[in-house]
């Protein structure tokens, strides 16, 4: 048997084994953007929790002009309600939304690998 005979063999990807593959990916991209982020809009870095009711508070302050308490974990994972300038939380915001795109492009290039594999070998090798 030849190797483009071996390939012709080879089975391809089903449109299920592919939703799926583009599932796990999406789910893995949601954890990760709800995981948290980086800014070091206090000076230093500082991890700031990203789950869609904190994204909701940073852009409602950001929003206001008045800068505001938000939560926020230093490098010894203290975590405390950190009071923030109006320029200091519109910057927790361009991070947050840099990191947020950043998840959404990674998701993006594995669905369109997902979408060109042509073997399952090949949708099974799509990982976050």
């Amino acid at each position: 048997m030849t190797s483009s005979e071996r390939e012709s063999t080879r089975p391809t990807p089903s449109r299920s084994i592919c939703s799926a593959s583009a599932r796990k990916a999406s789910s893995a991209c949601s954890s990760t953007i709800t995981g948290g982020f980086q800014s070091s809009a206090l000076g230093a870095a500082h991890t700031y929790p990203s789950d869609s009711t904190t994204q909701g508070n940073v852009d409602r302050i950001a929003i206001s002009g008045t800068g505001g308490s938000v939560w926020c974990g230093d490098s010894s994972n203290i975590w405390s309600f950190a009071q923030h300038t109006a320029a200091q939380v519109s910057q927790v915001q361009k991070d947050m939304v840099s990191f947020i795109q950043t998840q959404q492009a990674k998701y993006s290039t594995l669905v369109a690998q997902i979408n060109a594999a042509t073997t399952v070998e090949q949708v099974e090798a799509v990982n976050w």
